[in-house]
C-alpha cells in the first residue's frame, strides 16, 4: 500500500509543482560547475598552478621524468609520484599517463604500484615478473612498500 505523502507528491510532480528530476540534475551539475569555477578562481588569485589538463605536456614530461629516476629494487606510489612531480592529489591522473605508454617503452612503468603497495596495472603479470627480477618481493600481486619505497617522504622532489 502507497503511502499518502508518496501519492501527494507524484501528483504535485504531474502538476508542476515539483520540476522533474531531470531538471534537478541539470541544476545540480551547473550548481558543481560554478563551485569549481568558482574554486579555480580562488586558487587562481592565490597564486596556486591550475590543474593539468590532458594536453599539459609539461606535467606530462615532470611526471615520466619523476618515474624515470625511481631506482632498480624500489617501488613507489601513484600518489608519491605526483607529489614528487609537483602534481598533488593527481593519482590518478598519473595511472593515465603510464597506462597510455606505449609496450615497447624502457620506463619503469612497473616500479609504480597502488598506495597499499598492489600492482594495479592491465599487465601485472609483465610488472610482477620485472619486480622480481629486479629483486622486490612480491607476494601474489602485493609489495611490502615500508620495504622498498621511493622517495622516502612523499613530499620529497628527485
Amino acid at each position: 500500500m502507497r503511502s499518502f505523502a508518496l501519492i501527494r507528491r507524484q501528483s504535485a510532480s504531474r502538476a508542476g509543482l515539483f520540476p522533474p528530476a531531470w531538471e534537478l540534475f541539470g541544476t545540480l551539475g551547473r550548481l558543481g560547475t560554478a563551485i569549481y569555477s568558482s574554486t579555480k578562481a580562488a586558487r587562481t588569485a592565490l597564486g596556486a598552478s591550475e590543474l593539468p589538463t590532458e594536453n599539459d605536456q609539461d606535467a606530462r614530461t615532470r611526471v615520466l621524468f619523476t618515474v624515470s629516476q625511481i631506482p632498480k629494487g624500489r617501488v613507489s606510489s601513484f600518489g608519491r609520484i605526483a607529489s614528487a612531480a609537483g602534481l598533488p592529489r593527481k593519482a590518478r591522473w598519473i595511472g593515465r599517463i603510464l597506462s597510455q605508454l606505449p609496450p615497447e617503452t624502457t620506463l619503469p612503468w612497473h616500479r609504480v604500484l597502488g598506495h597499499g603497495g598492489t600492482i594495479t596495472c592491465p599487465r601485472r603479470d609483465v610488472a610482477r615478473t620485472r619486480l622480481l627480477e629486479e629483486g622486490v618481493i612480491v607476494e601474489g600481486f602485493k609489495v611490502k612498500m615500508r620495504s622498498y619505497v621511493w622517495p622516502e617522504s612523499s613530499d620529497a622532489q628527485p
